[in-house]
C-alpha cells in the first residue's frame, strides 16, 4: 500500500487511527484484537468469569486421557484368563507366584489389584476359583485340570475333516498318542491361521505366543513358519481375522466372535425359511447382511465346508439343507 495519509480518516497518526477500530484495543505502545486485550487493572472481577479457552482444553484432554486410561484397564476375569493360559503352558500348570505376576505384568503392565479388593498378588490369587496357591507356588484347580476345553463358537473352535460322500464332516476323533507319535500335518497357511483361533478360544480366550507356538510346532513341525511363508508367529497372528494381542497374549475380538455366532444364527434361519436354497443364494445374501464377510477368515478354502462347520445345516457343491 505504500505510505498511507490517515487524515484521509480524520487521523493525525496511525495511534488515533487505532484508537477509532472497535475490534482493536491500543495499550501504550501494543495494539490487541478486542476479544485478546487485557482486562484494565482497576477493572472489578467477575463472579461469573468464564473459563479461557486455553485452560477449559486442558481440562477437557486431561479428562479425556483420564478416560481413556480407564478403559484400558484391565478386568478380573481377564488377568485371571492370563494366568490360567500361561499355567496351562507349563509342564505341570504350576509355577512360582513370582513368576506367574510377571506374567500379568507383561500382558497389562502393573496393575492396582486393589481395585478387586486384594492388597497383594497372592492374595488376589486365593480369590480365583480356577487357581490353588500354596506358600510360594501357585497351580490351576481341580476343577480347571479335568474340565474339556469348551468351544465359544463352533466355527472357530472344533477340528472337522472332509468326508467324500457330501455328508456334514465329523469331528476329528481322539486317537492314542502312540499310533501317531512324531507325525506331524502339513501347515497349510488358513488351516494355521484357524487353528490359531481354535487354540485361543480353547484357552479361555486368551494364550500366550509361547505357549500357542509350542503347539503349532507339535502339530505342524518344527519349520511350519517357513513352510506358510511367515518370519515370526507375532507377524503371523497380527495377520489372522478376530486376533488381538496385548502384550505377549492373545485374544478373539469379541465383536468378532459376536458376528460369527449371528451368521451360524443368520445361515440356521436362512435355511428354514427357504427349504433348500441354493450355495449362491446364501452366500450372496450373508455378503448382503453382513459387511466385510469373507469365510477364508475362518480358514476354509471353500464355502461349502464354511457352512458345513455350522451345526444344523449341511452343504453339498450346490445346495444347502437342515440337518
Amino acid at each position: 500500500m505504500g505510505k498511507i495519509d490517515f487524515s484521509r480518516f480524520g487521523s493525525k497518526r496511525f495511534a488515533k487511527f487505532l484508537d477509532k477500530q472497535s475490534e482493536i484495543v491500543r495499550k501504550s505502545t501494543s495494539v490487541y484484537l478486542a476479544e485478546n486485550a487485557p482486562a484494565p487493572k482497576n477493572a472489578p472481577k467477575s463472579a461469573n468469569k468464564p473459563e479461557p479457552k486455553a485452560e477449559q482444553k486442558a481440562v477437557e484432554i486431561s479428562e479425556q486421557k483420564t478416560a481413556a486410561f480407564a478403559e484400558k484397564l484391565p478386568e478380573e476375569n481377564e488377568i485371571s484368563a492370563v494366568i490360567v493360559s500361561y499355567l496351562k503352558s507349563t509342564q505341570n500348570g504350576k509355577d512360582k507366584i513370582t513368576t506367574v505376576e510377571k506374567q500379568v505384568e507383561n500382558a497389562f503392565g502393573k496393575v492396582d489389584l486393589s481395585r478387586f479388593g486384594a492388597k497383594t498378588f497372592a492374595k488376589f490369587l486365593d480369590k480365583q476359583d480356577s487357581l490353588l496357591r500354596k506358600g510360594t507356588s501357585v497351580s490351576l484347580s481341580e476343577n480347571v485340570q479335568t474340565a474339556d476345553a469348551k468351544s465359544e463358537t463352533k466355527l472357530i473352535s472344533e477340528p472337522e475333516i472332509k468326508t467324500n460322500n457330501n455328508k456334514k464332516p465329523e469331528k476329528i476323533a481322539k486317537t492314542d498318542k502312540s499310533e501317531n507319535a512324531g507325525a506331524v500335518e502339513k501347515a497349510e497357511l488358513n488351516a494355521v491361521k484357524r487353528e490359531i483361533q481354535i487354540q485361543t478360544v480353547q484357552h479361555e480366550n486368551s494364550i500366550s505366543l509361547s505357549a500357542l507356538g509350542k503347539i503349532l510346532r507339535g502339530k505342524y513341525g518344527e519349520n511350519y513358519l517357513k513352510d506358510i511363508g511367515a518370519l515370526t508367529l507375532k507377524q503371523l497372528v497380527t495377520a489372522v481375522a478376530g486376533v488381538k494381542s496385548s502384550g505377549n497374549y492373545i485374544r478373539i475380538d469379541e465383536e468378532f466372535i459376536s458376528q460369527t455366532e449371528n451368521i451360524e444364527q443368520f445361515v440356521r434361519d436362512f435355511v428354514a425359511k427357504n427349504g433348500k436354497p441354493s450355495i449362491k443364494s446364501l452366500s450372496t445374501q450373508i455378503k448382503k447382511n453382513f459387511a466385510g464377510f469373507d469365510f477364508t477368515d475362518y480358514g476354509y478354502a471353500r464355502f461349502s465346508d464354511f457352512i458345513n462347520a455350522i451345526d444344523g445345516v449341511r452343504a453339498d457343491g450346490y445346495y444347502v439343507e437342515a440337518e
